[in-house]
């Protein structure tokens, strides 16, 4: 039976990803590189965000890029919109008395701005962590902090990052198509679930919260 389910934030819950696009642009504009398509975006992107920026910038010019990054998005992140079905299913778990927990690589600043001033989120979620670079040891942390069960923990994430966490720990996986990754590379990560978007796992958990039926009840439909 799921008792806790561990969220990402970007792509998963808030649809921030045009938006995280045109911050790196701008930063990369401002270092004299070419800049990226949302495709290319999307192809490329990965976390912690050092490997993203590898594959764009040499080493030395890290902090530059996050410098110029963030006097972007903080100019736009009023932006920032709630993913569709996202309110929906949080009000479900949290009436379900679900323990909810957020993993998250949004600077801790932003997540505050977000969830205070443009999307009232934080009430939902019992334990937030964010600025998080390394997801699998965070993950790993949280279930030995709060004592949870592995088998009735489920992350839902929408990249390869977050599925490798939810396997290093032994919980369950479950990849959204609803941000920055795209179906044929979270495939690649085997997630024991992909789906459309959270609407999906909650007309699902309507049945029943035991991890065999959901993926029975979701698998039969798809």
């Amino acid at each position: 039976m799921i008792r806790n389910i561990i969220f990402d934030w970007s792509g998963t819950l808030v649809n921030d990803i045009s938006l995280v696009l045109e911050a790196s642009n701008y930063a990369l504009n401002k270092l004299g590189k070419p800049v990226l398509s949302l495709e290319e975006f999307r192809q490329k992107f990965c976390l912690p965000v050092q490997k993203f920026c590898e594959k764009l910038i040499v080493a030395k010019e890290f902090e530059l890029f996050q410098s110029f990054f963030l006097e972007s998005f903080i100019s736009i992140q009023d932006k920032v919109e709630p993913l569709k079905y996202s309110k929906e299913f949080l009000d479900f778990v949290k009436n379900l008395y679900i323990n909810t927990f957020l993993i998250s690589a949004i600077p801790q600043q932003h997540y505050e701005y977000i969830s205070l001033k443009k999307i009232p989120f934080s009430h939902y979620l019992d334990v937030v962590y964010t600025g998080v670079t390394d997801k699998k040891q965070v993950t790993s942390e949280l279930i030995k902090k709060y004592q949870l069960k592995p088998q009735e923990t489920l992350f839902i994430g929408d990249m390869i990052h977050d599925i490798e966490a939810a396997q290093y720990s032994g919980v369950h996986s479950c990849a959204v198509l609803t941000g920055y990754t795209q179906r044929i590379d979270l495939e690649l990560a085997r997630p024991e679930l992909i789906i459309h978007d959270l609407s999906v796992l909650h007309m699902a958990m309507k049945y029943s919260l035991e991890w065999d039926a959901i993926l029975n009840r979701i698998k039969k439909n798809q």
